[in-house]
């Protein structure tokens, strides 16, 4: 049982850019996209601002996605936090996103749908 005094902290973090992201799809949601070099240097890049402002994790969560899961590892090996007590939970993963995976902004938005988003 926690403390109710214990001050508890939370950070949430995107993954890396995914393929799916340079083709400027609305989203990719639930699509296992994989993560691109860019995407690799900006978790590097986390990873090492988190371990400058000496941040220390008690427990990290992660989705079943491989872009998060790299994206975690990556950031675990630079925090010096074992990536195998990382806990992986599926219930964070993104959600589907049905017939708009794949679409385009334009597509989405446009016309009177977008007048109501």
């Amino acid at each position: 049982m926690i403390n109710p005094k214990t001050e508890l902290v939370f950070h949430f973090f995107r993954h890396g850019q995914s393929e799916a992201n340079t083709k400027q799809e609305f989203i990719s949601g639930d699509e296992d996209s994989p993560i691109t070099q860019l995407g690799i240097k900006q978790a590097k890049a986390l990873g090492q601002r988190l371990k400058n402002e000496s941040l220390i994790f008690v427990r990290v969560y992660y989705s079943p996605l491989q872009r998060v899961d790299l994206t975690t590892k990556t950031v675990c090996s630079a925090i010096e936090h074992d990536f195998k007590k990382a806990i992986m939970v599926p219930a964070l993963k993104e959600r589907d996103q049905g017939a708009l995976i794949g679409k385009r902004a334009d597509e989405i938005y446009g016309g009177d749908t977008g007048r109501f988003l």
